[in-house]
């Protein structure tokens, strides 16, 4: 899965205005200073082969907003793209750029 992850953020990051920290032995994925997704390292949220990826446009308190996306094989990766991408244009700034 680190591969998988390390393949992730290399796409992501291609993409504008993105950059990446750690956090808790995670790699995580920011729009500009929103955060929109956490990828594994060292450390997962939930189960070893997901991802999490948060999506601003829910209701709720901001831990409701974390969904998992399960990364079991390469295969798997465009679907987790497509994710990551929903997620990274629900995340705008707090200046509300988007």
């Amino acid at each position: 899965m680190r591969r998988r992850s390390a393949l992730l953020a290399a796409e992501v990051l291609r993409w504008p205005k993105t950059r990446t920290g750690r956090m808790f032995g995670m790699r995580s994925l920011y729009r500009g200073e929103v955060i929109f997704a956490l990828l594994p390292g060292s450390r997962s949220i939930w189960g070893p082969n997901e991802i999490a990826v948060k999506d601003h446009r829910l209701p709720g308190a901001a831990g409701q907003k974390w969904q998992a996306v399960v990364v079991a094989d390469d295969a798997a990766l465009t679907f987790a793209l497509e994710r990551l991408n929903e997620a990274y244009r629900a995340a705008k700034s707090p200046s509300g750029e988007r």
